[in-house]
């Protein structure tokens, strides 16, 4: 069944377990909202995990907690289809699981958004993404859906996916683009062209050294004040 129910509360953030079943998944995630304040509409981001990490990787929660702290926002992330808790019993920890369908993703991400307006704790009318590597990938096809996405912050992603690329030409919320220079996995061509095709008039490209996954903690902070000029200033 869909719930949503508290797993802890330090005096600042409380973070709170989701449950929501989209067909034949139960589909986990968390949720972290200012302390005592479940239940007041609030903007919100959805943060999408890259391959291979899940709901409660480190860099999520500290974005997660750094946004309720910093703004009083309310903040979510899913465990990806085969990620976190998804994984299939007896699968080698060691590779790397599957891609996720995108139009699984997206029904997933948009039943999760759609129960947390309904329960009262998401301002549907400010609500931000924020998702690099296998989280852009994830994110695209779900902004290109759903037009209550306000702003987003993708990246580290290529352009070889026909799917990415085609929702990509859809997507027409402002989006900051982050770019490592030196990225193994992600091409410096192939980052731009994937920027090209986003069809946003307001897009923005932050460009970085580095191999993939290297973020100075400079560009947190400017993905950061990027999402608070959209959800909180009302720009």
């Amino acid at each position: 069944m869909t719930e949503l129910r508290l797993v802890s509360d330090d005096g600042a953030v409380a973070e709170h377990r989701l449950e929501v079943v989209v067909g034949v998944e139960q589909v986990p995630g968390l949720l972290w909202t200012p302390s005592g304040q479940l239940s007041e509409p609030r903007p919100t981001v959805l943060i999408g995990h890259g391959r291979g990490g899940h709901k409660r990787w480190r860099g999520t929660v500290s974005l997660a907690r750094q946004f309720v702290v910093n703004h009083r926002w309310a903040a979510v992330a899913l465990d990806a289809p085969e990620h976190g808790e998804r994984r299939m019993p007896g699968s080698d920890r060691s590779e790397l699981p599957p891609r996720p369908d995108p139009d699984q993703v997206v029904a997933e991400m948009t039943a999760s958004v759609n129960f947390l307006a309904g329960e009262g704790v998401l301002d549907a009318a400010a609500l931000g993404y924020l998702g690099l590597s296998m989280g852009t990938a994830m994110g695209i096809p779900f902004i290109a859906a759903d037009p209550r996405v306000r702003c987003a912050v993708l990246g580290l992603m290529h352009s070889r996916s026909e799917r990415v690329r085609a929702d990509a030409a859809r997507v027409s919320c402002p989006v900051l683009f982050v770019l490592n220079l030196e990225d193994e996995r992600v091409p410096r061509a192939e980052g731009l062209e994937l920027f090209d095709a986003i069809a946003s008039t307001d897009k923005r490209l932050h460009a970085h050294p580095g191999r993939h996954g290297q973020i100075p903690e400079e560009e947190m902070t400017a993905a950061e004040q990027f999402l608070a000029s959209y959800l909180t200033n009302g720009s």
